[in-house]
C-alpha cells in the first residue's frame, strides 16, 4: 500500500495470562490470526489526508486455551467480523466500520446454519454468541466500541502514540479499559522517540484513581483482600521504510506477590508475497 503508513499484511497475537504462584497455577489464553489490509484509497495520493478506507481480512484464527485448542465449529462465529471496510479518522485515530449491512447478513446465516442443526447442542454456545453480536452490530454505539477495543485495531492504528490524549498540558495519558472488569485504568504516559522507533512507558496516575481505590476495586475482582500491587504499561512501535513493520504492547498487573495478570500483543508485519 502506497499512500500510507501501513504494510499490506501483518501478523497478529493476543495473549491473557494469570500466574497463580500461591497455588502454582497458570491460566493462559491465546489468539493468533493472519491480517491483510488494502487501502480502498487507491486513488489519494495525498498523504495529509485526515482519513483512511480499509479492506480488512482475517484468516487463519487460532485460539488456544489453557492448552486446548478452540476447534473449528467453535470459531465459526468469528466469520462474521472476518471482512471488515474501516474508516479511519485521522484527527481522532478511531474508527468506524462501514459494511454493517454485511455483518448483519453474515449473522443470520450463521445463525440460521446452526439453528437448522437440530437437537445439536454443540450450537447452543455459538447461538448465544451470535445473539450477542446482532446487539452489538445494530447498535452504532456498540459497534463503536467494539471495533475501537480490538486488540489488533487499537495496537494498530489507534495506540496511545497516535491518539495523543493529554490529562494535563505536560502530561499524556489515556484509560486502559477491558483488562480490569468494571475499571478503567488511567495511565500516565512516557515516551522515548528516534527516526525508525517510539518506545512508550506507563504507570498508574494516581491524581486519578488513588491507590486505596484501586485496591479496593482489585479486591472486588479478586474476591480477596489485595494489600499491594505493581502496574506498567509498554508500547513500542518499529517502522521500516517509514510503514509500521512492528507493534508491540505488554500490560502488567502483579498483586501481593500471589497474582500476575498479563495482556501481551504482538503485531508483525508480513513480507509482500
Amino acid at each position: 500500500m502506497e499512500n500510507t503508513i501501513y504494510l499490506n499484511g501483518y501478523e497478529f497475537l493476543f495473549e491473557r495470562e494469570i500466574m497463580d504462584f500461591y497455588n502454582m497455577k497458570s491460566y493462559l489464553t491465546s489468539y493468533t490470526s493472519n491480517i491483510q489490509l488494502e487501502n480502498l484509497d487507491r486513488n489519494d495520493d495525498n498523504l495529509e489526508k485526515d482519513y483512511e478506507f480499509f479492506k480488512l481480512i482475517e484468516k487463519d484464527i487460532e485460539i488456544i486455551t489453557n492448552g486446548k485448542k478452540v476447534n473449528e465449529l467453535e470459531k465459526i462465529s468469528f466469520d462474521i467480523f472476518s471482512i471488515l471496510e474501516i474508516y479511519l479518522d485521522k484527527k481522532s485515530y478511531f474508527c468506524k466500520i462501514l459494511n454493517t449491512d454485511e455483518l448483519k447478513r453474515k449473522a443470520s446465516m450463521i445463525q440460521t446454519f446452526c439453528m437448522q442443526q437440530n437437537q445439536d447442542n454443540r450450537y447452543t454456545k455459538i447461538l448465544q454468541n451470535i445473539e450477542k453480536y446482532k446487539i452489538v452490530i445494530q447498535d452504532e454505539q456498540l459497534l463503536f466500541n467494539s471495533i475501537n477495543d480490538n486488540k489488533f485495531i487499537k495496537c494498530l492504528f489507534c495506540s496511545p502514540y497516535y491518539r495523543n490524549f493529554e490529562f494535563s498540558i505536560k502530561e499524556k495519558g489515556f484509560y486502559i479499559v477491558n483488562f480490569l472488569e468494571d475499571v478503567a485504568i488511567p495511565v500516565k504516559l512516557f515516551e522515548k522517540i528516534k527516526e525508525n522507533y517510539v518506545e512508550i512507558y506507563g504507570k498508574i496516575d494516581t491524581d486519578r484513581i488513588s491507590n486505596s481505590y484501586f485496591k479496593e476495586k482489585l479486591s472486588k475482582f479478586l474476591k480477596k483482600e489485595i494489600k499491594d500491587y505493581t502496574f506498567s504499561y509498554n508500547l513500542k512501535i518499529y517502522y521500516e521504510n517509514k510503514k509500521i513493520k512492528n507493534v508491540y504492547e505488554k500490560t502488567i498487573l502483579k498483586m501481593d506477590n500471589d497474582l500476575e495478570l498479563t495482556e501481551k500483543v504482538e503485531v508483525k508485519g508480513k513480507k509482500k508475497e
